[in-house]
This record gives C-alpha cells, structure tokens and sequence, in this order.
C-alpha cells in the first residue's frame, strides 16, 4: 500500500490587544507506504506566517520521517 497526500491552508488572524494582524501560509507533502509490518512516512511541511509586527514575521521548514513496525 502506498500514499501520497498534499496539502494547503491559508489563514487571517488578528491578535488582540496587540492589534496585530497576520497572514499564515501552510503546505505540506506526504509520502508513505506499507509493506507486510513495516510502515515507513515521510513528510515535509512549510509554513511562512507574515504579520505586520517584522519581529513576528518568520517561516519554517519541517521534515519528518517516520518508521513503525506492527505486530
């Protein structure tokens, strides 16, 4: 069995009683499979948040691997 999953997400937020406002910006990509007992996933995510506070204003970059064995 093998998988492989997108996905994206958008969001407006306002902070109170910062009165910050914010755009955030999220993509993910998936890829695993199964063979027998053994489950393996790899996952990449990127997230960029953009406020109007620069100090608040940051992306990220994620990665995960993921190894399981079922019994």
């Amino acid at each position: 069995r093998l998988y492989l999953d997108f996905g994206f997400e958008y969001g407006i937020l306002r902070f109170l009683p910062e009165k910050e406002d914010s755009q955030r910006y999220e993509a993910t990509a998936s890829v695993g499979g199964a063979w027998r007992h053994l489950n393996l996933d790899l996952e990449y995510r990127f997230r960029h948040e953009d406020s109007d506070l620069r100090e608040n204003t940051f992306h990220n970059n994620v990665a995960v691997l993921t190894l399981g064995w079922t019994f």
